[in-house]
């Protein structure tokens, strides 16, 4: 069937934010909902000087991500910033919350992309 005005939107429209691909500081698809909000800015700087064997340059990162999602409307906004450092696929973050949940977490991550 199609929604119309008035009707329920079915999960499958719904969008998720928590976890580290988005709101680090939220738990894993924390917030759901038909509303949401979600930008993030990341920051990449190479540290030419040092060249490791094999793996190259290690990359500090800088990052602010705002957002939130909602059943019909927005919740209060998750807001958050994180620095973090990376050697070719391997990367270490940590995530602080500056609004809304206000904790920190570390994720380190495995990237199989080029």
């Amino acid at each position: 069937g199609v929604a119309t005005r008035g009707d329920r939107v079915p999960l499958a429209r719904y969008a998720y934010l928590g976890g580290s691909g988005t709101l680090a500081t939220l738990d894993l698809l924390e917030q759901g909902g038909s509303a949401l909000v979600y930008v993030e800015s990341r920051y990449l700087i190479p540290i030419e000087a040092i060249q490791l064997p094999f793996i190259g340059a290690p990359v500090l990162s800088v990052r602010d991500a705002i957002g939130g999602a909602g059943v019909g409307s927005l919740p209060s906004l998750q807001h958050e910033i994180g620095a973090g450092i990376g050697v070719s696929a391997l990367h270490l973050d940590v995530s602080t919350g500056v609004a809304g949940r206000k904790r920190t977490r570390v994720s380190l991550g495995l990237s199989l992309t080029m």
